[in-house]
């Protein structure tokens, strides 16, 4: 599942996912609503950003290795979808981690 994240107005980011990593650091809200779906070698990223940030979405081994950057750009604000492809990798756990701006969220994702 999703990281929780404390944001600068005191409130969560709320996910209906279990948290895997959790921190109390204070963000800023350049992204919101970050959402991870699908299941098997194909998985869909979705998030809205009010404001244009630096955004990255990058793969780690489970000992926290960098293994793929699906995304590393400036993003406009608004909605944005994804679409990741595990195909080329191993079987195994991997942490999906998805940064907007000082905004960080991380995932363990399973690829049979």
């Amino acid at each position: 599942g999703w990281s929780a994240l404390a944001v600068s107005n005191g409130g969560v980011f709320k996910s209906a996912a279990v948290p895997v990593i959790s921190t109390n650091r204070m963000v800023s809200k350049a992204a919101m609503n970050w959402t991870i779906t699908g299941k098997g070698n194909i998985r869909l990223l979705s998030w809205n950003q009010p404001n244009a940030a630096m955004t990255s979405v990058r793969l780690f081994s489970a000992s926290g290795k960098l293994i793929h950057t699906f995304e590393n750009a400036n993003q406009v604000a608004g909605s944005h979808a994804m679409s990741i492809s595990l195909k080329e990798f191993a079987s195994g756990g991997y942490v999906l981690q998805a940064k907007c701006a000082d905004q960080a969220r991380s995932t363990i994702i399973e690829k049979q």
